[in-house]
């Protein structure tokens, strides 16, 4: 099957990150339909989610801007709202008692941002005080 090919082609840990190795790119021809898909892996660069930046930066180190869910019109509603740091943002976390709903549901009425990025706001920071708490 073509998944099948596709795995063969996958990187040992020890390949390079960037992509797939030389040998798959050679081995695919332009006359190929999947060397196109190939190519096109074998360039993307490898990215680090918004999530798992913010999951893996002291809260002091973040700012509002980094934690998901939180864009523009967010950012400036949460400022408004006198919430201007990521630090501020969890601390109000915690008074919610690091219950995801119950955050989702301030931003959304003392905020007014978007359930839809309330809810990845919420979840994002639900995560990050298990880290802070469990450690």
């Amino acid at each position: 099957s073509t998944f099948a090919s596709l795995l063969y082609f996958l990187p040992s840990p020890s390949s390079h990150l960037l992509g797939f190795s030389k040998q798959a790119r050679d081995l695919s021809t332009p006359s190929d339909p999947q060397s196109r898909y190939l190519d096109f892996i074998c360039h993307q660069p490898l990215t680090t989610s918004t999530s798992q930046v913010f999951q893996g930066t002291p809260i002091k180190d973040v700012a509002l801007k980094d934690v998901p869910g939180v864009g523009d019109v967010a950012l400036g509603k949460m400022k408004e709202a006198n919430i201007d740091t990521a630090e501020k943002l969890i601390g109000q976390f915690l008074l919610n008692g690091r219950d995801e709903e119950k955050m989702s549901s301030w931003l959304e009425q003392v905020c007014e941002i978007r359930p839809q990025d309330t809810k990845k706001i919420s979840q994002a920071l639900g995560d990050k005080a298990k880290k802070v708490v469990e450690h």
